[in-house]
């Protein structure tokens, strides 16, 4: 069978074009396999949250169905906000009638925590844009920071900005889950609210235990505890919570940053001295080296033995003087 010299080309032309066909799918197929192993990847490292969401998510739920917000209405805050404590607190003063000032400005003020989390965060997403910057930022709370911290800083785990905001999502969707669930549990069973009071008392002492290993920690907590208690009397809306967050937390902040920049200054010892170590200075000021023994008695001797000649030349000088003014 005789084929031309144009047939060849042809053939070899489509040829090529099946050869490149099979390489982009075969790419595909490996991208494919990619994501699905990335998705595993993050549903491991979510799956902690989610065990720990489920049952808090449904005690927010119960509480906002006794504060008398719907399904949607809690599902909504849950999107929007995202932040177990600022969402129980925010529950707990609508059921006690508090006024939108002090509800928005204590969640705010509770709240602040994740302006530092984001600043933490975003260094890791350089590649990205500001867009999935906001996006990315718009889910971090407690949890997910502390998982997407560690994922990035561990080298073994290849952890991606998408990665991280894909467990975002995963973790703020199992929260609102379990927030609309509870919402819908509690219309359906009789729950006392002394009960969710006692829980929500119990949760929020059981989050400052956390804190108990630093004095600091726990005299702002008792002196902002103090202070809502005597302001209880004297201010309406629950201002005096506003007031005793925002005195508590300056005086604990000015506290500790007296005492780190107050180190006292340690006294010097002969062992110091003998091992050439440095001078304790204060903050901000540089260490100045102690010169060991040897050098000291070296500088000494060569200070003694320079005086005498300091001397002879000085008398020299004031003998010529008299015989000048003589």
């Amino acid at each position: 069978m005789y084929i031309s010299a144009k047939g060849l080309r042809r053939v070899d032309v489509l040829a090529r074009m099946v050869n490149s066909l099979g390489v982009m799918q075969s790419r595909e197929v490996q991208a494919v396999l990619l994501r699905k192993s990335e998705i595993k990847q993050v549903v491991q490292a979510v799956l902690p949250i989610w065990i720990g969401y489920l049952p808090l998510g449904m005690a927010c739920g119960i509480l906002s169905q006794k504060a008398g917000l719907s399904p949607v209405e809690i599902l909504v805050m849950s999107l929007m906000v995202f932040a177990g404590s600022g969402q129980f607190i925010a529950l707990s003063m609508i059921c006690s009638g508090s006024a939108i000032f002090s509800i928005a400005l204590t969640t705010f003020i509770v709240n602040l925590r994740h302006l530092l989390y984001s600043s933490t965060l975003v260094p890791f997403l350089q590649g990205t844009s500001r867009r999935f910057a906001c996006v990315f930022t718009q889910a971090i709370v407690d949890e997910t920071f502390a998982v997407n911290y560690s994922c990035f800083v561990a080298p073994k785990e290849h952890w991606t900005p998408h990665k991280a905001c894909l467990l975002n999502y995963l973790a703020l969707g199992c929260w609102a889950f379990s927030c609309t669930a509870g919402n819908l549990l509690g219309a359906v069973l009789p729950i006392d609210m002394a009960l969710v009071s006692y829980t929500l008392t119990a949760m929020f002492i059981g989050l400052w235990s956390f804190h108990f290993s630093s004095v600091l920690y726990v005299g702002a907590g008792l002196l902002g505890g103090a202070l809502s208690v005597a302001l209880s009397t004297a201010l309406d809306y629950k201002l005096n919570i506003v007031i005793a967050t925002i005195v508590a937390a300056t005086v604990g902040t000015a506290a500790k940053y007296m005492l780190e920049n107050a180190r006292p200054v340690r006294p010097l010892k002969r062992a110091d001295v003998e091992n050439n170590q440095t001078v304790p200075q204060p903050p901000g000021q540089q260490t100045a080296p102690i010169p060991s023994p040897a050098k000291l008695d070296a500088s000494a001797a060569q200070t003694s033995a320079t005086q005498p000649e300091q001397l002879n030349g000085a008398s020299v000088q004031q003998s010529e003087r008299k015989e000048e003014q003589a």
